[in-house]
């Protein structure tokens, strides 16, 4: 709670006193409300720390620290989100949270190490269902920053056979409103075996028909 506060406060000289109290917690809650502060206060050690926790502590400490390194706009934040999102051995949550946070950082650089992932994911999506919230955390991000890998990856996973994918990809494809092969992909989505499917690619396709754009105004 301390700490909680003293990061809403906004005071930078609170960051060294957060920064060593972390060094010698022992409790990860503690520590997760610890770092979440120094990613709002982004002074001081706050860089320091908030790397050496992306890197060594627990996935719930872990998860703080990724997204306070991108508040911070740390220059290393890009390498750690990319590296945990490449790793199979992260767990899949952890993964999932990365690959949103590198759409947040709005770096077209990550466009090619996402593009990546998401053909591994996949792959590996297929023994591990929970690793499918990863690939769509991916997706989106691809379509966030607007990447030209964006349309193939939708386009792909548009036939698929897992129902929840050509969800993903059919929400994707509608945001991107990509007038060739995104367009085609929609429209072989309005035949899908799943009504909800066939029903959103068409909304889709007559919302990118009248504006180019289905994004709403909370989306951007």
């Amino acid at each position: 709670t301390a700490a909680a506060s003293l990061g809403r406060r906004g005071d930078g000289s609170a960051a060294e006193a957060i920064a060593g109290a972390s060094d010698r917690e022992a409790w990860p809650f503690v520590r997760r409300a610890q770092i979440a502060a120094l990613g709002e206060l982004c002074d001081g050690p706050a860089h320091a720390v908030l790397e050496r926790a992306a890197t060594r502590d627990v996935d719930e400490v872990r998860r703080e620290a990724f997204t306070g390194l991108v508040r911070c706009r740390h220059p290393n934040a890009r390498g750690h989100l990319e590296r945990a999102l490449a790793r199979r051995a992260e767990a899949p949550l952890l993964r999932a949270h990365a690959a949103r946070l590198l759409g947040e950082l709005g770096d077209s650089k990550a466009a090619v190490e996402l593009a990546a992932a998401f053909e591994r994911l996949v792959t590996e999506s297929q023994a591990d269902l929970a690793l499918e919230e990863t690939l769509a955390a991916t997706l989106a991000s691809l379509v966030v920053l607007e990447a030209p890998q964006a349309v193939p990856a939708a386009v792909g996973l548009a036939v698929d056979r897992r129902v929840t994918l050509r969800k993903v990809a059919v929400e994707a494809l509608g945001r991107l409103c990509d007038p060739q092969a995104g367009a085609a992909a929609l429209t072989g989505a309005t035949r899908d075996a799943d009504e909800g499917i066939a029903a959103s690619a068409t909304r889709a396709l007559r919302r990118c028909a009248g504006g180019g754009d289905a994004r709403t105004s909370s989306d951007r």
